[in-house]
């Protein structure tokens, strides 16, 4: 594409980068020469997070010139699901009365974490009782975490909603949004939980740790973790004071800082 706009006699070319680059494969000299290629067609890299140009410059050697940080942006929430409505939605994604909500939305690839959070829900399930799980999202591993929560015993307590458009009313009957991924840019789901004054527990991949701080607005633990994760979701469960209170501070971060 940015060698196709240089082609059309287009002056400037914009480019955004949406998650973090991976190191380069083999063969890494044909990598780096669409690389050369790239970085010569466009004039300004757009990156949500700063951890994102830094790997940019570190693994692809994108010189700091070109790159500039815009972080993404969500509205704030202007209505809210009525209790009605919030309760025929927790029916039809069958959702216990009285249980907690644990949700997670994002696509099922492998960079997602999805894994390490099923194996927390397992830690969890042996500790706690009355909590759900939501998983939204569809992609290549999905059909991999379906086995996974099969295999451990977790069906009766872990819904897979697919693809949903209305993430936001959704998100609202979180009780804890999770974020486990291992490679990422900048989430706009993790947004979306802040803007409605969602306790998060996440992973410090690339732009998260700039979006939550840890021990205020939510909490960061190690990738690829099951022990810390599951940890982090009951220090949160059992502690609804404190998980009101992070949520409440990340929404004045988000308010702050990722309003558009």
């Amino acid at each position: 594409a940015a060698l196709s706009t240089k082609l059309a006699g287009i002056q400037v070319c914009i480019m955004t980068v949406c998650t973090s680059p991976a190191k380069r494969r083999f063969p890494q000299f044909i990598e780096r020469k669409i690389d050369d290629l790239v970085y010569k067609c466009v004039d300004k890299f757009i990156v949500p997070a700063k951890p994102v140009g830094q790997l940019l410059a570190e693994l692809r050697e994108f010189g700091h010139s070109k790159l500039s940080i815009i972080p993404w942006g969500v509205p704030i929430p202007k209505s809210f699901l009525m209790n009605s409505a919030i309760s025929d939605l927790r029916q039809s994604l069958k959702i216990p009365k009285e249980a907690k909500v644990i949700g997670n939305i994002a696509r099922f690839e492998p960079r997602k974490g999805h894994r390490w959070l099923i194996e927390a829900i397992s830690i969890l399930k042996n500790k706690i009782n009355d909590f759900h799980v939501i998983l939204v999202g569809e992609g290549p591993t999905k059909r991999e975490i379906e086995n996974q929560v099969e295999a451990l015993g977790l069906k009766e307590i872990v819904t897979f909603a697919g693809y949903r458009s209305d993430t936001y009313e959704i998100t609202q009957i979180f009780d804890i949004f999770v974020y486990p991924s291992i490679l990422e840019g900048l989430p706009i789901s993790l947004l979306e939980a802040m803007s409605l004054g969602k306790p998060i527990v996440a992973t410090p991949a690339d732009g998260i740790p700039e979006a939550i701080i840890n021990g205020k607005t939510g909490i960061i633990v190690p990738p690829r973790d099951s022990l810390a994760l599951a940890m982090a979701i009951e220090r949160l469960l059992i502690n609804p004071k404190l998980a009101e209170d992070m949520g409440m501070a990340g929404f004045v971060r988000f308010e702050a800082k990722y309003t558009l």
